[in-house]
Protein backbone atom coordinates (compact mmCIF):
# COMPACT_ATOMS: atom_id res chain seq x y z
CA UNK A 1 0.00 0.00 0.00
CA UNK A 2 1.13 3.58 -0.74
CA UNK A 3 1.25 6.11 1.83
CA UNK A 4 -0.74 8.77 2.03
CA UNK A 5 2.06 12.47 2.64
CA UNK A 6 5.10 9.48 3.77
CA UNK A 7 8.33 9.51 2.32
CA UNK A 8 7.63 6.15 0.41
CA UNK A 9 6.92 7.01 -3.20
CA UNK A 10 5.20 5.40 -5.88
CA UNK A 11 6.90 6.01 -9.34
CA UNK A 12 10.38 6.43 -10.39
CA UNK A 13 13.04 9.14 -9.82
CA UNK A 14 15.81 9.23 -12.55
CA UNK A 15 18.94 11.09 -12.63
CA UNK A 16 17.74 13.38 -14.69
CA UNK A 17 15.05 15.04 -13.23
CA UNK A 18 11.35 14.05 -11.70
CA UNK A 19 8.86 11.30 -13.52
CA UNK A 20 5.27 11.52 -12.14
CA UNK A 21 4.23 7.94 -13.16
CA UNK A 22 0.67 6.13 -12.79
CA UNK A 23 1.16 3.16 -10.51
CA UNK A 24 -1.47 0.65 -9.42
CA UNK A 25 -4.45 3.15 -8.61
CA UNK A 26 -2.76 5.95 -10.30
CA UNK A 27 -3.48 9.33 -12.07
CA UNK A 28 -4.67 8.27 -15.34
CA UNK A 29 -2.71 11.24 -16.85
CA UNK A 30 1.16 9.81 -18.59
CA UNK A 31 4.15 10.29 -16.72
CA UNK A 32 5.52 13.71 -16.59
CA UNK A 33 9.69 14.70 -16.24
CA UNK A 34 11.17 17.94 -15.47
CA UNK A 35 14.51 18.09 -16.91
CA UNK A 36 17.07 19.44 -14.94
CA UNK A 37 19.12 21.09 -15.07
CA UNK A 38 16.70 23.89 -16.43
CA UNK A 39 16.75 25.35 -19.74
CA UNK A 40 17.56 28.33 -18.24
CA UNK A 41 17.10 30.63 -15.28
CA UNK A 42 16.23 34.33 -13.86
CA UNK A 43 20.27 35.26 -14.71
CA UNK A 44 19.87 34.59 -17.89
CA UNK A 45 17.28 38.08 -18.38
CA UNK A 46 19.12 39.76 -16.08
CA UNK A 47 16.95 39.52 -13.04
CA UNK A 48 18.03 39.54 -9.53
CA UNK A 49 14.84 37.91 -8.13
CA UNK A 50 11.62 36.60 -9.44
CA UNK A 51 8.71 37.34 -7.90
CA UNK A 52 5.87 35.83 -10.61
CA UNK A 53 5.61 34.17 -14.07
CA UNK A 54 3.31 33.56 -16.76
CA UNK A 55 3.83 31.72 -19.92
CA UNK A 56 1.79 32.36 -23.18
CA UNK A 57 2.77 30.44 -26.35
CA UNK A 58 6.16 30.52 -26.91
CA UNK A 59 7.40 33.30 -24.50
CA UNK A 60 7.71 33.14 -20.22
CA UNK A 61 6.80 36.41 -18.82
CA UNK A 62 8.85 36.96 -15.59
CA UNK A 63 8.67 39.66 -13.11
CA UNK A 64 11.26 40.76 -10.39
CA UNK A 65 13.63 42.74 -9.08
CA UNK A 66 16.78 44.02 -11.15
CA UNK A 67 18.76 45.74 -8.47
CA UNK A 68 16.70 48.63 -7.01
CA UNK A 69 13.89 47.99 -9.78
CA UNK A 70 11.07 46.13 -10.35
CA UNK A 71 11.55 44.53 -13.89
CA UNK A 72 9.50 42.72 -16.23
CA UNK A 73 10.81 40.85 -18.68
CA UNK A 74 9.65 38.72 -22.19
CA UNK A 75 11.69 35.95 -23.34
CA UNK A 76 11.85 32.98 -25.31
CA UNK A 77 10.87 29.77 -22.98
CA UNK A 78 13.03 27.78 -24.82
CA UNK A 79 15.86 29.35 -25.27
CA UNK A 80 15.94 32.69 -22.81
CA UNK A 81 16.84 35.08 -25.34
CA UNK A 82 14.99 38.14 -24.27
CA UNK A 83 12.29 39.64 -26.87
CA UNK A 84 11.99 42.80 -24.53
CA UNK A 85 12.16 44.11 -21.29
CA UNK A 86 10.80 47.18 -19.10
CA UNK A 87 11.44 48.44 -15.56
CA UNK A 88 10.31 50.55 -13.10
CA UNK A 89 10.27 54.42 -13.97
CA UNK A 90 11.38 53.81 -17.83
CA UNK A 91 9.23 55.21 -20.43
CA UNK A 92 6.60 53.11 -22.00
CA UNK A 93 7.36 52.57 -25.97
CA UNK A 94 5.30 54.84 -28.12
CA UNK A 95 3.56 56.19 -24.71
CA UNK A 96 4.63 59.50 -25.04
CA UNK A 97 5.88 60.12 -21.71
CA UNK A 98 4.24 58.12 -19.55
CA UNK A 99 6.55 56.41 -17.29
CA UNK A 100 6.18 52.44 -15.60
CA UNK A 101 5.81 53.31 -11.72
CA UNK A 102 7.55 52.80 -8.96
CA UNK A 103 4.83 51.35 -6.50
CA UNK A 104 5.35 49.13 -4.01
CA UNK A 105 3.60 46.29 -4.60
CA UNK A 106 5.07 45.80 -8.48
CA UNK A 107 3.22 47.96 -11.32
CA UNK A 108 3.94 44.63 -12.63
CA UNK A 109 2.29 42.17 -10.61
CA UNK A 110 -1.34 41.84 -10.12
CA UNK A 111 -3.28 38.83 -7.93
CA UNK A 112 -0.80 36.47 -6.64
CA UNK A 113 1.96 38.95 -7.62
CA UNK A 114 1.43 37.26 -11.33
CA UNK A 115 2.08 39.29 -14.44
CA UNK A 116 -1.76 40.52 -15.44
CA UNK A 117 -2.42 39.04 -19.14
CA UNK A 118 -5.18 40.37 -21.56
CA UNK A 119 -5.53 36.96 -23.52
CA UNK A 120 -7.97 36.40 -25.98
CA UNK A 121 -6.26 32.87 -27.77
CA UNK A 122 -4.76 34.91 -30.24
CA UNK A 123 -2.07 38.34 -29.50
CA UNK A 124 -1.70 38.54 -25.84
CA UNK A 125 -0.45 41.63 -24.24
CA UNK A 126 0.70 42.83 -20.59
CA UNK A 127 -0.94 45.49 -18.22
CA UNK A 128 1.44 47.58 -16.60
CA UNK A 129 0.83 50.95 -13.93
CA UNK A 130 2.05 53.57 -15.93
CA UNK A 131 2.71 57.62 -14.27
CA UNK A 132 2.41 60.90 -16.00
CA UNK A 133 4.34 63.80 -14.56
CA UNK A 134 3.28 67.61 -16.30
CA UNK A 135 6.66 69.50 -17.97
CA UNK A 136 5.95 72.66 -14.71
CA UNK A 137 5.63 69.23 -11.82
CA UNK A 138 8.21 70.10 -9.03
CA UNK A 139 6.95 67.78 -6.30
CA UNK A 140 7.34 64.89 -8.14
CA UNK A 141 4.14 64.04 -7.55
CA UNK A 142 2.40 62.31 -10.97
CA UNK A 143 -0.16 64.71 -12.43
CA UNK A 144 -1.88 61.58 -13.86
CA UNK A 145 -1.97 57.87 -13.09
CA UNK A 146 -3.42 54.73 -14.93
CA UNK A 147 -2.39 51.69 -16.55
CA UNK A 148 -1.86 50.51 -19.95
CA UNK A 149 -1.17 47.93 -22.38
CA UNK A 150 1.67 46.84 -23.87
CA UNK A 151 1.97 43.92 -27.01
CA UNK A 152 3.22 40.73 -25.89
CA UNK A 153 5.03 40.66 -29.32
CA UNK A 154 7.42 43.49 -28.68
CA UNK A 155 6.37 45.51 -25.58
CA UNK A 156 5.22 48.70 -27.95
CA UNK A 157 1.83 50.37 -25.96
CA UNK A 158 -1.32 49.61 -27.60
CA UNK A 159 -3.58 51.63 -25.22
CA UNK A 160 -3.57 53.74 -21.90
CA UNK A 161 -6.54 54.10 -19.63
CA UNK A 162 -5.94 57.63 -17.16
CA UNK A 163 -7.58 56.91 -13.93
CA UNK A 164 -6.37 59.03 -11.59
CA UNK A 165 -5.78 62.45 -11.77
CA UNK A 166 -3.77 65.28 -9.40
CA UNK A 167 -5.97 66.77 -7.71
CA UNK A 168 -9.07 63.74 -7.73
CA UNK A 169 -7.72 62.93 -3.79
CA UNK A 170 -6.27 64.87 -1.06
CA UNK A 171 -3.41 66.60 -1.28
CA UNK A 172 -1.94 64.75 1.87
CA UNK A 173 -2.14 61.34 -0.07
CA UNK A 174 -0.09 59.92 -2.63
CA UNK A 175 -3.09 56.91 -4.05
CA UNK A 176 -1.58 54.27 -6.57
CA UNK A 177 -3.23 52.74 -9.26
CA UNK A 178 -2.30 48.81 -9.76
CA UNK A 179 -3.47 46.72 -12.45
CA UNK A 180 -5.03 43.25 -10.73
CA UNK A 181 -6.13 40.93 -12.97
CA UNK A 182 -7.69 40.36 -16.16
CA UNK A 183 -9.04 38.02 -19.09
CA UNK A 184 -9.52 38.00 -23.33
CA UNK A 185 -11.99 40.54 -22.53
CA UNK A 186 -11.54 42.86 -19.56
CA UNK A 187 -9.02 44.40 -17.44
CA UNK A 188 -9.44 45.33 -13.71
CA UNK A 189 -7.57 47.61 -11.58
CA UNK A 190 -7.89 49.55 -8.62
CA UNK A 191 -6.02 52.54 -6.73
CA UNK A 192 -4.50 52.05 -3.08
CA UNK A 193 -6.57 51.86 -0.16
CA UNK A 194 -9.71 50.51 -2.19
CA UNK A 195 -10.91 53.90 -2.84
CA UNK A 196 -11.89 52.81 -6.38
CA UNK A 197 -12.51 49.86 -8.84
CA UNK A 198 -12.51 49.84 -12.35
CA UNK A 199 -13.62 47.48 -15.07
CA UNK A 200 -11.90 48.28 -18.18
CA UNK A 201 -12.26 46.97 -22.06
CA UNK A 202 -8.99 44.57 -23.15
CA UNK A 203 -9.54 45.72 -26.46
CA UNK A 204 -9.13 49.71 -26.02
CA UNK A 205 -8.84 50.18 -22.45
CA UNK A 206 -12.53 52.21 -22.44
CA UNK A 207 -13.74 52.54 -18.91
CA UNK A 208 -17.06 50.38 -18.20
CA UNK A 209 -17.57 51.12 -14.98
CA UNK A 210 -16.49 52.27 -11.50
CA UNK A 211 -17.14 51.31 -8.12
CA UNK A 212 -15.82 52.99 -4.61
CA UNK A 213 -14.76 51.34 -1.82
CA UNK A 214 -13.92 47.77 -3.25
CA UNK A 215 -11.26 45.84 -4.39
CA UNK A 216 -11.82 43.18 -7.69
CA UNK A 217 -9.94 39.93 -6.94
CA UNK A 218 -11.26 38.12 -10.31
CA UNK A 219 -13.06 38.77 -13.98
CA UNK A 220 -14.57 34.95 -15.33
CA UNK A 221 -17.53 34.60 -17.52
CA UNK A 222 -18.89 38.38 -17.16
CA UNK A 223 -18.39 38.12 -13.45
CA UNK A 224 -16.57 40.46 -11.33
CA UNK A 225 -16.01 38.88 -7.69
CA UNK A 226 -14.30 41.09 -5.32
CA UNK A 227 -14.83 42.40 -1.54
CA UNK A 228 -15.35 45.78 0.24
CA UNK A 229 -12.10 47.43 0.50
CA UNK A 230 -11.99 48.56 4.84
CA UNK A 231 -9.51 51.55 3.71
CA UNK A 232 -6.90 48.90 2.93
CA UNK A 233 -3.69 49.72 1.78
CA UNK A 234 -2.87 47.05 -0.19
CA UNK A 235 -5.43 44.39 -1.58
CA UNK A 236 -6.76 41.92 0.57
CA UNK A 237 -4.58 38.95 -1.08
CA UNK A 238 -1.39 40.97 -0.05
CA UNK A 239 0.33 39.80 3.15
CA UNK A 240 0.52 42.83 4.74
CA UNK A 241 -3.61 43.76 4.07
CA UNK A 242 -6.25 42.45 6.62
CA UNK A 243 -9.07 40.55 5.45
CA UNK A 244 -12.56 41.04 5.72
CA UNK A 245 -15.74 42.92 4.54
CA UNK A 246 -18.46 42.04 2.64
CA UNK A 247 -17.95 39.66 -0.67
CA UNK A 248 -20.02 41.21 -4.07
CA UNK A 249 -20.04 40.08 -7.72
CA UNK A 250 -20.71 42.32 -10.47
CA UNK A 251 -22.06 42.09 -14.00
CA UNK A 252 -19.08 42.96 -16.29
CA UNK A 253 -20.64 45.24 -18.75
CA UNK A 254 -23.24 47.10 -16.54
CA UNK A 255 -21.13 46.94 -12.97
CA UNK A 256 -24.72 45.82 -10.96
CA UNK A 257 -24.05 44.01 -8.29
CA UNK A 258 -25.24 40.74 -9.07
CA UNK A 259 -24.89 38.59 -5.38
CA UNK A 260 -23.33 39.88 -2.21
CA UNK A 261 -21.78 37.76 1.41
CA UNK A 262 -22.62 40.29 3.96
CA UNK A 263 -19.84 40.69 6.36
CA UNK A 264 -21.78 40.67 9.54
CA UNK A 265 -18.42 41.57 11.96
CA UNK A 266 -17.43 44.57 9.16
CA UNK A 267 -13.38 43.11 9.02
CA UNK A 268 -13.49 41.44 12.44
CA UNK A 269 -13.80 38.24 10.74
CA UNK A 270 -15.77 36.90 8.46
CA UNK A 271 -15.18 37.63 4.42
CA UNK A 272 -12.43 37.18 1.93
CA UNK A 273 -12.80 36.10 -1.63
CA UNK A 274 -9.82 33.18 -1.38
CA UNK A 275 -10.05 31.92 -5.25
CA UNK A 276 -12.61 32.48 -8.03
CA UNK A 277 -12.97 31.14 -11.86
CA UNK A 278 -15.83 30.47 -13.76
CA UNK A 279 -18.20 27.80 -11.69
CA UNK A 280 -17.27 28.18 -8.43
CA UNK A 281 -15.74 30.99 -5.84
CA UNK A 282 -14.69 30.65 -2.10
CA UNK A 283 -15.65 32.57 0.77
CA UNK A 284 -13.87 32.30 3.90
CA UNK A 285 -15.76 33.12 7.02
CA UNK A 286 -13.77 33.13 9.96
CA UNK A 287 -16.22 34.74 12.39
CA UNK A 288 -14.81 36.61 15.53
CA UNK A 289 -17.54 34.93 17.60
CA UNK A 290 -15.63 32.31 19.44
CA UNK A 291 -19.35 29.87 19.46
CA UNK A 292 -19.35 29.86 15.25
CA UNK A 293 -16.90 27.44 13.85
CA UNK A 294 -14.45 29.03 11.18
CA UNK A 295 -15.21 27.50 7.56
CA UNK A 296 -15.35 27.92 3.86
CA UNK A 297 -18.64 28.73 1.86
CA UNK A 298 -18.23 27.39 -2.07
CA UNK A 299 -20.79 29.70 -4.48
CA UNK A 300 -21.51 29.29 -7.58
CA UNK A 301 -19.81 32.42 -9.53
CA UNK A 302 -22.47 33.73 -11.75
CA UNK A 303 -25.25 33.64 -9.14
CA UNK A 304 -24.10 33.50 -5.70
CA UNK A 305 -25.73 30.16 -4.89
CA UNK A 306 -23.96 28.19 -1.96
CA UNK A 307 -23.25 24.89 -3.47
CA UNK A 308 -21.44 23.49 -0.28
CA UNK A 309 -19.55 24.02 2.85
CA UNK A 310 -16.05 23.21 4.13
CA UNK A 311 -15.49 22.56 7.70
CA UNK A 312 -11.67 24.40 7.32
CA UNK A 313 -11.63 27.66 8.34
CA UNK A 314 -8.50 28.88 6.73
CA UNK A 315 -7.64 25.81 4.38
CA UNK A 316 -4.86 26.57 1.30
CA UNK A 317 -6.84 26.01 -1.60
CA UNK A 318 -6.16 26.04 -5.18
CA UNK A 319 -8.15 25.74 -8.69
CA UNK A 320 -7.11 23.63 -11.08
CA UNK A 321 -5.02 25.63 -13.65
CA UNK A 322 -6.18 23.22 -16.37
CA UNK A 323 -9.83 22.35 -15.95
CA UNK A 324 -12.21 25.54 -14.32
CA UNK A 325 -14.40 23.09 -12.55
CA UNK A 326 -12.02 21.26 -9.55
CA UNK A 327 -10.31 23.08 -6.99
CA UNK A 328 -7.96 21.23 -3.72
CA UNK A 329 -8.05 22.62 -0.31
CA UNK A 330 -6.03 21.24 2.60
CA UNK A 331 -5.75 21.74 6.26
CA UNK A 332 -2.29 20.33 7.69
CA UNK A 333 -3.48 20.64 11.27
CA UNK A 334 -6.32 18.24 10.10
CA UNK A 335 -4.32 16.41 8.08
CA UNK A 336 -6.81 16.08 5.15
CA UNK A 337 -7.47 17.24 1.57
CA UNK A 338 -10.77 18.13 0.13
CA UNK A 339 -11.25 18.25 -3.83
CA UNK A 340 -14.43 20.20 -5.28
CA UNK A 341 -15.54 19.24 -8.95
CA UNK A 342 -18.46 20.23 -10.57
CA UNK A 343 -20.47 18.67 -13.15
CA UNK A 344 -23.91 20.37 -14.55
CA UNK A 345 -25.30 22.55 -11.01
CA UNK A 346 -24.07 20.82 -8.28
CA UNK A 347 -20.68 20.58 -6.59
CA UNK A 348 -19.23 17.28 -5.54
CA UNK A 349 -16.64 17.08 -1.94
CA UNK A 350 -14.99 14.01 -1.97
CA UNK A 351 -12.20 14.47 1.83
CA UNK A 352 -9.62 12.39 2.27
CA UNK A 353 -7.08 11.97 5.79
CA UNK A 354 -3.86 11.50 5.42
CA UNK A 355 -1.11 10.52 7.33
CA UNK A 356 0.94 13.16 9.12
CA UNK A 357 4.07 11.71 9.05
CA UNK A 358 5.65 14.91 6.90
CA UNK A 359 5.10 17.43 9.94
CA UNK A 360 3.03 20.12 7.63
CA UNK A 361 2.39 20.97 4.17
CA UNK A 362 0.86 23.64 2.18
CA UNK A 363 -0.56 23.54 -1.00
CA UNK A 364 0.87 25.00 -4.02
CA UNK A 365 -0.82 24.39 -6.94
CA UNK A 366 -3.02 22.23 -8.78
CA UNK A 367 -2.38 21.29 -12.75
CA UNK A 368 -4.15 18.69 -14.66
CA UNK A 369 -5.19 16.89 -11.56
CA UNK A 370 -1.99 16.81 -9.83
CA UNK A 371 -1.36 18.50 -6.81
CA UNK A 372 2.01 20.30 -5.80
CA UNK A 373 2.57 20.26 -1.33
CA UNK A 374 5.26 22.20 -0.46
CA UNK A 375 5.97 20.09 3.41
CA UNK A 376 7.11 22.07 6.27
CA UNK A 377 9.34 21.40 9.17
CA UNK A 378 9.11 22.29 13.19
CA UNK A 379 11.62 25.30 12.62
CA UNK A 380 8.97 26.70 9.57
CA UNK A 381 11.54 25.93 6.80
CA UNK A 382 9.88 24.31 3.71
CA UNK A 383 12.04 21.30 3.20
CA UNK A 384 10.57 18.93 0.67
CA UNK A 385 8.47 19.01 -2.60
CA UNK A 386 5.59 16.78 -3.52
CA UNK A 387 3.08 15.66 -6.62
CA UNK A 388 -0.04 14.60 -5.40
CA UNK A 389 -2.76 12.28 -7.25
CA UNK A 390 -6.59 12.91 -6.57
CA UNK A 391 -5.77 10.63 -3.84
CA UNK A 392 -3.52 12.25 -2.01
CA UNK A 393 -1.21 9.59 -3.15
CA UNK A 394 2.67 10.85 -3.34
CA UNK A 395 3.86 10.08 -7.56
CA UNK A 396 6.66 12.40 -7.38
CA UNK A 397 9.11 13.99 -4.94
CA UNK A 398 12.35 16.48 -5.06
CA UNK A 399 10.90 19.32 -7.15
CA UNK A 400 12.93 22.06 -8.25
CA UNK A 401 10.91 23.86 -6.90
CA UNK A 402 7.45 26.08 -6.00
CA UNK A 403 5.52 26.40 -10.00
CA UNK A 404 4.88 29.61 -10.52
CA UNK A 405 3.59 28.79 -14.15
CA UNK A 406 2.71 25.62 -15.98
CA UNK A 407 1.54 24.30 -19.40
CA UNK A 408 2.01 20.96 -21.05
CA UNK A 409 5.44 22.02 -22.79
CA UNK A 410 7.25 24.28 -20.18
CA UNK A 411 7.41 25.25 -16.54
CA UNK A 412 8.33 27.95 -13.75
CA UNK A 413 9.71 26.84 -10.57
CA UNK A 414 10.64 29.65 -8.27
CA UNK A 415 13.85 27.87 -5.98
CA UNK A 416 15.91 28.75 -3.18
CA UNK A 417 18.14 31.35 -2.45
CA UNK A 418 20.37 28.74 -0.69
CA UNK A 419 22.24 31.69 1.57
CA UNK A 420 18.42 33.14 2.89
CA UNK A 421 16.45 29.88 2.30
CA UNK A 422 13.88 32.22 0.59
CA UNK A 423 12.62 31.36 -2.82
CA UNK A 424 13.58 34.23 -4.66
CA UNK A 425 15.10 32.68 -7.69
CA UNK A 426 13.71 30.64 -10.86
CA UNK A 427 13.97 28.12 -13.37
CA UNK A 428 12.67 27.34 -16.44
CA UNK A 429 12.16 23.63 -17.16
CA UNK A 430 11.43 21.66 -20.17
CA UNK A 431 7.89 18.68 -19.36
CA UNK A 432 8.61 15.54 -20.63
CA UNK A 433 5.74 13.17 -21.39
CA UNK A 434 2.76 14.84 -20.60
Amino acid sequence: MRSRLSVGLCGVLVAAGVVVAGCSGGPEESPIRFENPPLWTHKDVNLDSVEGAALRGDAAILIGEWGNDARLVVADVATGDTRWSIAGEQELPGGDGLLITDAVPSPFGGVDKAPVIIDDGGDWAVVVAYNKFDEDNEDHRPDEQGVAALSGADGSMLWSAPLLKRGDTDEAETPRVYPITADGDTVLAATSGGAQAFALDAATGDKRWQQDKVWPHAVTDGVVVGQESLDREYPPWHGDSPRGGDVRAWDIESGEQKWKVKDKDKGDGLGHAMVANASMTLVSMTDSDVDTDDHVEVRDTRTGKKLATLDDGSPDCAFDSAKTTRFVCATSRAARFTTVSRSGGEATVTTIQVTEETDDFKIMSMYDGHIFVDTVASNRIYKDRYILDAEAQIVAKDLPGRPMAMTKKYAVFQTEDEETDEYRKAGIYKVVGK
